[in-house]
């Protein structure tokens, strides 16, 4: 449940309405809280966005060996980052210093605009020069 665009003056209630929630939920679901965000999951420790994420590939048919890319902002991506073989581009969207699985980091969502436009750039100038 992202809350990043809600109106700062509402942000408190609509937390503390979820936290209310989350405490009366049965102890098979758990409630992590990110960075303007509560990740709602099975309180199975097996099942995070890592798991779900390598399944999301097997059922569309990845192969092993393509490319990978991952974004990510909050604590609940570093399964995820965590998940994806070591070849994968993984990048933490946020604090370049902060602690991360991921192998590079952006500052920012507008720098990971300019990373994929310019591969989407790198891959035009490739296929005209082909």
């Amino acid at each position: 449940l992202h809350h990043r665009q809600v109106a700062p003056e509402l942000r408190e209630g609509l937390c503390a309405a979820v936290r209310a929630a989350a405490a009366r939920l049965p102890p098979a679901v758990r409630v992590d809280e990110g960075h303007r965000v509560f990740d709602i999951r099975p309180a199975v420790p097996a099942v995070t966005k890592g798991t779900a994420l390598r399944e999301v590939l097997a059922e569309a048919g990845v192969p092993a060996g393509a490319m990978r890319w991952y974004f990510g902002d909050d604590v609940t991506d570093e399964d995820a980052f965590a998940a994806l073989p070591a070849d994968a581009v993984t990048v933490h969207v946020g604090d370049p210093g902060a602690r991360s699985r991921a192998r590079y980091a952006v500052r920012s969502p507008g720098e990971v605009v300019l990373v994929l436009d310019a591969l989407r750039q790198a891959a035009e100038h490739r296929a005209a020069a082909s």
